[in-house]
């Protein structure tokens, strides 16, 4: 018994992340998704940050019944601190719940038509999130970063390389 106590309590401990170099304005700019480095068909919750002070954050691609698509702005990063100020959302509106193709989605309802509307939020205060870099014991050349309680893996430097 002592012996699995021990492997398993080793198996966590190697899958843990640990504290890196602070991030900077310059190293966030990419892709980081929520949770995985593995990209499939579609991304799931992720951000893009740009050079420019730019970011935007996508709703999870997989979820078919949310109509928030993307939630756009500017931050800036001091110390540990990641400031995001929102400034506008893109929503699906117009759309009706229709029941789902068993072949094609998830679940018993999909969103049936629409139209992605842009609505201005123009937030005057930056909300402020802790961010740290992270080291993945198990794959240390990849990028990781924690903002809040949420991991994020960096799956591409390019933010333009998806869109929603």
């Amino acid at each position: 018994m002592a012996i699995v106590l021990w492997f398993v309590t080793m198996q966590v401990k190697s899958q843990q992340l640990t504290d890196s170099p602070a991030i900077s304005n310059n190293t966030i700019v990419g892709v980081w998704q929520a949770n995985t480095d593995v990209v499939a068909s579609a991304l799931k919750v992720n951000f893009q940050f740009f050079k420019d002070g730019r970011f935007i954050y996508n709703t999870d691609s997989y979820n078919a019944l949310n109509p928030l698509i993307s939630i756009i702005g500017v931050y800036k990063i001091e110390k540990n601190i990641l400031y995001l100020k929102i400034q506008s959302t893109k929503q699906l509106t117009g759309f009706k719940i229709a029941a789902s193709e068993p072949a094609f989605q998830f679940g018993s309802f999909q969103i049936d038509g629409g139209k992605i509307t842009t609505i201005k939020q123009n937030d005057t205060d930056y909300d402020e999130h802790e961010i740290k870099a992270m080291a993945d014991k198990k794959a240390p050349k990849k990028k990781v970063i924690k903002i809040d309680s949420e991991t994020y893996y960096k799956v591409s430097d390019n933010p333009d390389k998806f869109s929603k």
